[in-house]
């Protein structure tokens, strides 16, 4: 969750809860985490949590994370273990993916997303037995694809399952 999005919408929050749907700190503002103090970062992080706190009533303790552009895992930052450090005091738990079809980079049409989906599903599976899913809910052509995007995983024997699922175990 981006902090800010559930200030601004905390009706949506509280049905995605509802719904039964795992929820993780995404930053409040969606910064580069590479380019920011131990202050900063924490700063984010809490401010979401407090957000989410304030639209559900009661204390959610979020466990899961993912670092907006997956920064700075991906960017191979000196912030890493500065961020590292961040994150376990807060408790958090970082959450990477391993298949990005790009969808933020692409135009209007679904059947791009589907086309960048197994692209990037055929590159990055080679023995892989899960598999995190990068798709972002601000783009139309991404909800538009999901139909497809769906069919295109259940023809292939896969099932779904929520970050915290693939994590139970763990």
């Amino acid at each position: 969750m981006l902090g800010r999005q559930v200030k601004e919408r905390p009706g949506l929050l509280r049905r995605i809860m509802k719904e039964g749907h795992t929820v993780g700190n995404h930053t409040y503002n969606h910064t580069d985490m590479s380019d920011l103090s131990q202050k900063r970062m924490r700063l984010e992080l809490r401010r979401t949590q407090e957000a989410v706190d304030d639209a559900l009533g009661y204390h959610y303790p979020m466990v899961l994370m993912r670092s907006p552009y997956g920064n700075p895992y991906i960017d191979g930052s000196d912030a890493l273990p500065l961020f590292r450090k961040v994150v376990r005091a807060q408790g958090l738990f970082p959450i990477l993916w391993t298949v990005d079809p790009r969808d933020y980079t692409l135009g209007g049409r679904p059947e791009d997303v589907l086309r960048g989906i197994v692209c990037a599903d055929e590159t990055g599976r080679k023995g892989k037995r899960d598999q995190v899913l990068l798709l972002h809910d601000t783009h139309r052509q991404t909800a538009n694809a999901l139909p497809q995007i769906i069919d295109h995983y259940e023809r292939s024997g896969r099932q779904f399952a929520d970050v915290g699922e693939l994590l139970a175990d763990k």
